[in-house]
């Protein structure tokens, strides 16, 4: 009887704990974040990925990028020539550095 009584006792202390915290707002994860853009001028275009020269950051990337992805949907109104933002989750530090789009915006 004793040692229930103590278990519920320091169970009680415990409860917010176990509960967790409550958000009204729900925050939903897509994977995409604003802090891993690359923006390139696309140099040339492959079956499944891209060529381009970075237009910002060079120290950080070069003077060539190879964008990968995994829809080709994603590069359906993208053309050599033209400035893109990419959006993407991870760097390959190879040599040409290599990236994996998950979003290709064409820049107005």
């Amino acid at each position: 009887m004793h040692r229930h009584l103590i278990a519920l006792l320091l169970s009680i202390p415990l409860a917010p704990l176990m509960t967790g915290c409550s958000n009204e707002e729900e925050i939903i994860d897509t994977g995409i974040s604003d802090s891993k853009i690359l923006q390139g001028k696309v140099l040339e275009e492959e079956t499944n990925g891209l060529w381009i020269e970075p237009v910002n950051e060079l120290e950080k990337w070069g003077d060539k990028v190879r964008v990968g992805f995994s829809d080709v949907q994603m590069t359906a109104d993208v053309n050599e020539g033209q400035i893109i933002n990419i959006w993407y989750d991870n760097i390959r530090e190879s040599d040409p550095p290599q990236i994996h789009a998950l979003k290709i915006e064409v820049e107005d």
